[in-house]
């Protein structure tokens, strides 16, 4: 499928979603899992200042040492989890184009 525009074409929103469309249906099962994955990776990075929060805030207020380490391992594991999403993520963009 060859898809050639002149730049001086005036392209509706509208048209341009007809174009990506057409380009994205046969893919779309691998756009899905992409537009899943950096999901995945942006929510980890939203929640990983929040355990942080959490683990200070435990830490101020006398928590035992069980619930830090409990969120300790949370904000490992979340931090690691991200980095998965985010090389799986790179590596589906690539297979989507």
């Amino acid at each position: 499928m060859q898809i050639t525009l002149d730049r001086h074409d005036d392209i509706s929103q509208g048209s341009r979603s007809r174009v990506l469309l057409r380009y994205l249906w046969p893919l779309r099962y691998r756009a899905a899992g992409l537009a899943v994955l950096l999901l995945g990776s942006t929510a980890l990075q939203l929640l990983s200042p929040q355990i942080v929060r959490r683990f200070i805030d435990t830490a101020t207020h006398q928590g035992t040492l069980s619930a830090l380490l409990v969120l300790a391992a949370v904000y490992i594991a979340a931090a690691l989890a991200g980095q998965v999403l985010g090389v799986a993520s790179t590596y589906a963009g690539e297979w989507v184009g």
